[in-house]
């Protein structure tokens, strides 16, 4: 669904990660001359999170952070656009392929997905089979469908403080489940909360466990471990996860083929079962080394590019 204030963007090809594999196809694709953005998510990529890189030929020692930022500013230099924003819907069995993302609407005609190994499954209880009926990673899309209902707000940055305010600005009942205090994420979001014309409850310090189904299948609320380990369950009509999406969901749910332990089969030119999505890097479960995500990487953002000239 898409949002009234979103704005719409038309690529040739749309990159989803912005590691080592997602920045390399988009030099590749970028010398192409061909339009290309990249969107990058808020889980760090494996490369950022690394200590020193010493088996990446031709680069002495250094932190992942700065190889990384490099490989960015290589790509921003080319003039590719990145945006710091999740995808939180796709649609890519049709051509052109829709992405949704919180504020934007991506059309291109070939996608590359560069999203790492992401999250492990099962972080939330019944979260996968309730995406959809009531569970959400996008309040902006579809709080107006909640509107006077009781919903949870789940995260821990300022993102989820400020769905939270706009759930309530709409009429929703708000429950806000954040894993830190309010003051650690922004005062002044946290001072916007307390005194919001329609109240929202809150829970600070606090992790949802489980998503609770009602009979119909549809989400029945959320089962919270507070603050001092005790555990409460919440009512609720819809469940919206802010601080992170669970990208293995969105793309079995979009089609994607991906085998049992979350990976992504390709053939030798990175190709996946859906005509025109290509991915790459450590989504592939090859080996987990720099070099390989970029040569996967620079396979990826060549044959995209060919396949859009088609």
């Amino acid at each position: 669904m898409q949002a009234p204030s979103q704005e719409t963007i038309d690529v040739d090809v749309a990159i989803i990660g912005a590691g080592p594999a997602g920045l390399s196809a988009a030099i590749y694709v970028a010398r192409a001359n061909r339009t290309v953005v990249v969107l990058q998510g808020k889980i760090p990529s494996a490369l950022e999170r690394a200590h020193d890189i010493e088996n990446y030929a031709g680069v002495p020692p250094e932190p992942g952070t700065d190889l990384l930022a490099r490989m960015r500013q290589q790509v921003i230099d080319l003039g590719v656009r990145i945006i710091a924003e999740d995808a939180i819907a796709m649609i890519l069995g049709m051509t052109p392929k829709g992405i949704t993302t919180r504020a934007k609407l991506i059309y291109a005609k070939a996608v590359i997905i560069a999203t790492g190994r992401g999250l492990k499954a099962g972080l939330i209880v019944n979260e996968d089979e309730l995406l959809g009926r009531g569970v959400s990673y996008c309040a902006l899309c579809d709080g107006p469908l909640y509107r006077e209902k009781d919903v949870i707000v789940y995260g821990n940055d300022e993102e989820t403080l400020e769905d939270a305010l706009n759930l309530a600005q709409i009429t929703c009942n708000v429950t806000l489940v954040n894993e830190k205090t309010m003051e650690e994420v922004n005062p002044a979001l946290a001072a916007e909360i307390q005194s919001s014309p329609n109240p929202i409850t809150v829970l600070e310090n606090a992790k949802l466990t489980e998503i609770l189904k009602a009979d119909q299948g549809n989400v029945g609320g959320g089962r919270i471990i507070l603050n001092d380990g005790t555990e409460q369950d919440i009512p609720a009509k819809a469940v919206f996860i802010i601080s992170r999406v669970k990208s293995s969901t969105l793309l079995t749910q979009a089609g994607i083929m991906m085998s049992e332990n979350g990976c992504i089969p390709t053939d030798q030119q990175q190709r996946t079962n859906l005509d025109g999505v290509f991915a790459a890097g450590d989504v592939t479960c090859g080996e987990r080394q720099v070099s390989i995500a970029v040569g996967q990487g620079a396979v990826a953002g060549i044959e995209a590019s060919r396949y859009v000239r088609m």
